[in-house]
C-alpha cells in the first residue's frame, strides 16, 4: 500500500517561527497514515509565509520530539483549544522500531508531545482508534472499533464509554489485518457536534445522537430510507428481507447551512462499497431526507 494523506487541519495565527522556539501556528498540518507494515504515521507542516522560504517541514512530531512517533495508521487529528489530539489504529506499526500511541496529544503551537497512551479502552481489551471530537473544555470523544470513549482533557484519563455506542459484535480479538474481525464490523467513525448534541456514524446502527451532558445515546437515525431506496432501485435482491443486511452509514459531515449529511454504504460489512444516495438530516428535529 502506498502512503496516504488522510487529513488536513490548519491553525491560524501570526507567529514567526524561531529555531529555538518553534511556532507552528501560521500554517497547515497534514496527517499521514504512512505505509502500513513499514513505519508509523507522520505529520508534515506547510507554511507559505515561512520567512526563510522553506515552506515544508516534514515529520514534525519526530523532529520536535526525538525518539517519539505517532502510532500505526493514524486515522484523525483535531486541533482543539491549544492542543492537537491524534488518534491511531494501533500504538506501533509492525515495521516501526519506536512505539507511539493510539492516543497522542501535542501542543498545537510547538508540536511537543504532552501525552501518549497505548490503550483507549482502559481494560486493555482490543480497541482501535478511528476519530476524535472536542466536546467541551473538559473532554474529548474518541471514536473506535468498539464505541466512543471519553478522554478527560486535564488528566488525559479515559473515564468511560458513551452508553449505547458499543460494538454489538463485541471484541473477538482477531488480528488487525483480518477483515472478518469485529474491528471492522460495528465500529464508530466520524463525529460532529451541533448545539447540545453529538452525532456519531455507527457502522451497525446508523447515526447515533449523543447527549454530551450525560454521555449517553438518546436517539438513532437509521438508514431505513436508504435501504428502502436501494431495494426499490434494484441494488439489493428481493430475497434479502433483513434490512440490517442492506445499507449502512459511511460518514457524517456538517454543512454550512447547519444541516447534517450522511453518506451511504452498500452494507454494514466494511467492504467500502457505496450507494448513490445521501441522507440530509435536520439536527434539531432528526427528520431525514433521501437525496438521490
Amino acid at each position: 500500500m502506498r502512503p496516504i494523506t488522510i487529513l488536513l487541519y490548519g491553525l491560524l495565527g501570526t507567529g514567526i517561527a524561531l529555531a529555538e522556539d518553534p511556532d507552528f501556528s501560521s500554517g497547515v498540518f497534514m496527517v499521514n497514515e504512512a505505509w502500513y507494515g513499514h513505519q508509523n504515521s507522520t505529520i508534515n507542516y506547510f507554511d507559505h509565509n515561512a520567512p526563510d522560504g522553506d515552506v515544508w517541514q516534514y515529520r514534525v512530531i519526530q523532529t520536535q520530539n526525538p525518539g517519539k512517533e505517532l502510532g500505526c495508521t493514524n486515522q484523525y487529528g483535531q486541533i482543539y483549544g491549544d492542543r492537537f489530539y491524534l488518534v491511531a489504529k494501533q500504538e506501533k506499526d509492525p515495521g516501526a522500531s519506536i512505539k507511539g500511541g493510539r492516543i497522542t496529544v501535542a501542543d498545537a503551537k510547538t508540536m511537543k508531545v504532552l501525552f501518549q497512551s497505548d490503550l483507549i479502552d482502559p481494560s486493555g481489551t482490543q480497541c482501535d482508534g478511528r476519530g476524535c471530537l472536542g466536546v467541551d473544555t473538559g473532554k474529548v470523544y474518541i471514536s473506535t472499533s468498539n464505541g466512543v470513549w471519553i478522554l478527560d482533557t486535564e488528566t488525559y484519563e479515559v473515564t468511560g464509554q458513551v452508553e449505547g455506542s458499543a460494538n454489538p459484535n463485541g471484541t473477538d480479538g482477531k488480528p488487525n489485518t483480518d477483515p472478518t474481525g469485529s474491528l471492522y464490523h460495528g465500529q464508530c467513525g466520524s463525529m460532529v457536534r451541533v448545539n447540545d448534541r453529538v452525532f456519531v456514524a455507527h457502522q451497525a446502527f446508523g447515526l447515533l445522537v449523543v447527549d454530551p451532558a450525560t454521555d449517553k445515546v438518546t436517539d438513532i437515525v437509521t438508514m431505513q430510507l436508504a435501504n428502502e431506496a436501494a431495494f426499490a432501485d434494484g441494488y439489493f435482491s428481493s430475497e434479502i428481507t433483513d434490512l440490517a443486511k442492506g445499507a449502512g452509514i459511511g460518514s457524517v459531515v456538517l454543512a454550512r447551512d447547519g444541516s447534517l449529511w450522511a453518506s451511504v454504504a452498500m452494507n454494514i460489512q466494511g467492504t467500502g462499497a457505496t450507494l448513490p444516495y445521501l441522507l440530509k438530516i435536520d439536527p434539531a428535529t432528526l427528520d431525514a431526507e433521501l437525496v438521490r
